[in-house]
């Protein structure tokens, strides 16, 4: 199978791999996890959310979440925060559209105060197609170009492999990533 390949800005960049959970709604962080923020749940992470049929009742602690964007209260971010100190939040959070303030403060905020990185990338958008060798993982770097909020075509359960190329810390609010998944 050929890769397919994303280009966004990463705004938490780091280097991760795993299986790409995905869904072309968007991704309500409070209602996704209740179990785990109103009772206190540090097991797992069943995504708690009736609305998101693609993420309904599947396991998202530890996940790489790809959504079109997060939705819900004021209560997003601290959401964020609160399930990663809970052990079970996020690896990855990939958005094909522009990150909600709310949820990047939470996830910065945990980055920082808590040391608790999870590696976020907005504006998605698909590359070009470039022929290939079939591979069973993808890659994901800091160094392409992107500016519009095109809806990625991933899958769930795909792999996808986030490896972060240096950049210098002057362009780093302009420097965008680029993701090249197994499709």
């Amino acid at each position: 199978m050929a890769k397919k390949t994303f280009k966004g800005r990463p705004l938490l960049p780091g280097k991760l791999e795993g299986e790409v959970l995905a869904s072309k709604q968007p991704f309500n962080t409070s209602g996704s996890y209740l179990e785990n923020l109103f009772a206190n749940r540090k097991d797992s992470a069943p995504c708690t959310d009736p609305n998101n049929k693609d993420f309904y009742g599947k396991e998202l602690s530890g996940a790489i979440i790809c959504t079109t964007v997060t939705v819900g209260s004021s209560l997003g971010g601290a959401s964020l925060m609160g399930v990663g100190s809970l052990g079970v939040g996020p690896k990855a959070m990939l958005f094909s559209q522009h990150i909600d303030s709310v949820s990047f403060a939470g996830l910065l905020m945990d980055d920082v105060w808590n040391d608790r990185r999870v590696i976020t990338i907005d504006l998605l958008i698909q590359s070009p197609s470039r022929k290939t060798e079939p591979s069973r993982s993808a890659e994901q770097r800091s160094n392409g170009r992107t500016s519009t909020n095109s809806k990625p075509r991933s899958e769930s359960g795909k792999r996808v492999t986030i490896a972060q190329v240096n950049v210098p810390v002057a362009a780093r609010r302009r420097a965008p990533a680029h993701a090249t998944l197994h499709a």
